[in-house]
């Protein structure tokens, strides 16, 4: 598998999940997949699971941490395994479920509910062509919520 990318918007998500955890809101934890050294490489075992997972308040936190340098996020940067992941664990309603997008071009961030991506993103990967393949400013703006920083919690 490919090193994962990003990493500086994790950080930057990270300490956002401490500010949380300090004042109480909510507690999220970044999830890593399984791994073993080979080697002296590090080679992850299985597909992992979801970027982050928590609780806040009484409800459960399920999202993907996304960064893309364009203005336009391609929805092939988004894994099968990791749709599966949160199209079940978008089944509780309480759930807050989806994926936490920074564009560098424009350094925005959006917080992408699962309800709203999660049937484009499915109707695109089932589909025979390739119309629609990822998500602009205009349909962000539209369907998506921006967020100040890394303080998805709405």
């Amino acid at each position: 598998m490919r090193a994962n990318r990003g990493k500086g918007w994790e950080a930057r998500l990270d300490h956002q999940h401490y500010l949380y955890r300090a004042s109480a809101r909510a507690v999220v934890f970044k999830t890593h997949p399984p791994a073993v050294i080979r080697a002296g490489r590090l080679v992850y075992t299985v597909k992992g699971p979801p970027d982050y997972i928590g609780r806040a308040g009484a409800r459960p936190v399920c999202f993907e941490a996304k960064e893309h340098g364009g203005a336009r996020w391609p929805f092939s940067k988004l894994a099968r395994h990791q749709a599966m992941s949160l199209e079940a664990f978008s089944m509780d309603p309480a759930a807050l479920c989806g994926v936490c997008l920074r564009l560098t071009g424009d350094g925005s961030a959006w917080w992408i509910d699962w309800s709203a991506l999660g049937p484009v993103w499915w109707t695109w990967k089932e589909a025979k062509t390739r119309e629609v393949a990822s998500l602009d400013l205009v349909w962000l703006e539209l369907k998506a919520r921006r967020i100040a920083g890394a303080d998805w919690l709405p």
